[in-house]
Formats: structure tokens, sequence, C-alpha cells
């Protein structure tokens, strides 16, 4: 005599099934998350560096950088202040959770900075 059919998986299979998708899932979604911010970071780099090429054309057109501006990206809130006619800053606040390199900073000198924790070149 034998026994009735199986058809299904036992508990203990079913259990490791899903122990193997939690350390896959573990893994690769920070992976994921990173990839993701980098390239976030990439498109707001790239807008703060046209807006300073824009200020530079102003410049050496009239002789002192535009009067303060807001320049588009979907995903940083970039604005560009000018304490006086001749310096502006361009400053990039993440409109999301970046913790690694927070606000990007950018001066009429090419001066480069960041707010989290990570090294400016990391995050530039």
């Amino acid at each position: 005599m034998t026994g009735p059919n199986r058809n299904g998986f036992t508990l203990i299979e079913l259990m490791i099934t899903v122990a193997v998708v939690a350390i896959l899932t573990a893994i690769a979604y920070p992976s994921y998350v990173e990839q993701v911010n980098k390239s976030r970071r990439a498109e707001g780099k790239s807008a703060i560096l046209q807006t300073a090429s824009l200020q530079e054309r102003f410049y050496t057109l009239n002789n002192t950088y535009s009067v303060p501006l807001k320049a588009i990206s979907t995903n940083y809130d970039i604005k560009v202040t000018s304490p006086v006619a001749d310096t502006y800053v361009i400053t990039a606040v993440p409109l999301f959770t970046d913790g690694k390199c927070g606000t990007l900073t950018y001066d009429q000198l090419g001066t480069q900075t960041v707010s989290g924790s990570s090294d400016l070149a990391y995050c530039w």
C-alpha cells in the first residue's frame, strides 16, 4: 500500500523559501535605494552646473551675476543667491532622504560642499 499523493510544499520547505527571499531582499533593497539616490544626485548636479554656466554667461556680458533665480530640478530644491554683485551661491536641498550627501552647494569659485556624512568625492 502506498500513501496519498502529496501535492504542494511542506512547512519546512516554505519557511526556507521565505528565509532565502528575506535575505536576498535585505541585501538587494539598500543597494537599489543607493543607486536611485545616486541617479537623483546626478540630475541635481547637472542642474547646479547648468545654472552656474548660465550665471557665468550672464557675468561675461554684464560684469555682474544675474539676480537670484530658482533653477528647475525634479529631485532638488535649487536656489541661487547673490550676496554681492560679483558672487553667487547655488544651494540644492534634496527632495528625498539623502543622509549620505544632504544639501549640495556650489559657488562662483567652483567650491563644492555637502552637508551629509559622506565625503565630497563621493557626492560630487
